[in-house]
This record gives C-alpha cells, sequence and structure tokens, in this order.
C-alpha cells in the first residue's frame, strides 16, 4: 500500500506520520531526554537511535515520499537541526530504496489552515487534523508531522485539498517564469 511519512525532527521528541493510500494515518513520537553539555558521541548516539526508530516504525510501508519539516533558519540549535535532518534525509534515502525526501518548508502548516497567523498555530494545527478525521493525535509532534504528511499527500496525489490549497497550487501552477 502506498504511503506518505511526514517527519517532524527533534533530538527530544520526533513525531513521525504515515498516511496510507486510503488515507488512515498512523503516528508516533519518540525520543530522549538531553544531559546538559553531552559531548558528540552522545549526540551521535541519538541520531543513529532516532533515524533507527523512524526506519523501523516506516519500513512495513510502500513508501511514495518522505517529507521532513525543514527546519527555521532563525531557530534554536540551528546546527544541531542541520546535522541531524541531513543524516535522516540521508539515512532515509538509502534504507527506504532511493524514495523521494521533500523538504517542505516549516511554513507548511500555514498552508494547511489557510493562514499566516502564528498565534496559537500549534493547537490550531492540531483542531485542523482532528476536524480533517484524523484522530488518535498525542502531542504537537505527532500533529506536526501529520501535518507535513498530509499537505504533502494532498499536493502530490490532489486528495482532499482544502479551498486554500487549491488556490495556491494553482496559482502555483499557472505562473510564467521568465529567464
Amino acid at each position: 500500500m502506498e504511503a506518505f511519512v511526514g517527519l517532524d525532527l527533534s533530538l527530544t521528541s520526533t513525531g513521525v506520520a504515515v498516511i496510507t493510500a486510503d488515507g488512515k494515518a498512523e503516528c508516533i513520537s519518540f525520543g530522549q531526554s538531553l544531559k546538559k553539555n553531552c559531548g558528540n558521541y552522545e549526540t551521535i548516539k541519538r541520531y543513529i537511535s532516532l533515524t533507527q526508530q523512524i526506519i523501523k516504525h516506516i519500513k512495513p510501508y510502500k513508501i511514495e515520499m518522505i517529507a521532513i519539516e525543514n527546519y527555521g533558519f532563525g531557530g534554536k540549535g540551528l546546527a544541531v537541526q542541520c546535522e541531524f535532518g541531513g543524516i535522516v534525509k540521508s539515512q532515509m534515502f538509502l534504507a527506504m530504496r532511493r524514495v523521494p525526501v521533500a523538504l517542505p518548508s516549516g511554513n507548511i502548516r500555514k498552508l494547511l489552515l489557510g493562514d499566516a497567523k502564528t498565534s496559537g498555530i500549534k493547537q490550531r494545527v492540531m483542531n485542523k487534523l482532528l476536524d480533517l478525521g484524523y484522530s488518535d493525535l498525542k502531542n504537537f509532534d505527532e500533529s506536526d508531522a501529520l501535518a507535513v504528511a498530509h499537505v504533502v499527500r494532498s499536493l502530490y496525489t490532489s486528495a482532499n485539498l482544502t479551498k486554500y490549497e487549491c488556490q495556491v497550487l494553482k496559482q502555483l501552477t499557472s505562473q510564467t517564469f521568465r529567464e
């Protein structure tokens, strides 16, 4: 069964969402507590452990695309986010037999919501996903991962597009680009 994967990466709580071809979603989150001033060895062990957990969770599916929410350039701990994202991207590509890995902007949640308001965005995203019929979301990491998977699946397959998503897609595909 074809599936789309959304990942919300974090060393302390990573969210993973898989949406199958029939629109059913399975979400999970996991992580480890961080010690203050942990060294490179400890951080590398954590990267490997989290990547292995992600692969174990998504391996049973025939994955069409993996989408990893890209980091914000003004975010805290940017170097760690970049490094972790790079490791996961390469490992997903290799472990999942060269499945495409997309890096949608961190603003992908705004596309789901249909507006650019940032106030209370995490709760609004979770509420929107519940309204769309998804359930069993345990935390914001899972809802962020599911938002990524949902929007990428919708844009890729044209399934369940909101009115706003249709407008954005129409605008993007009708633009003429000049050199």
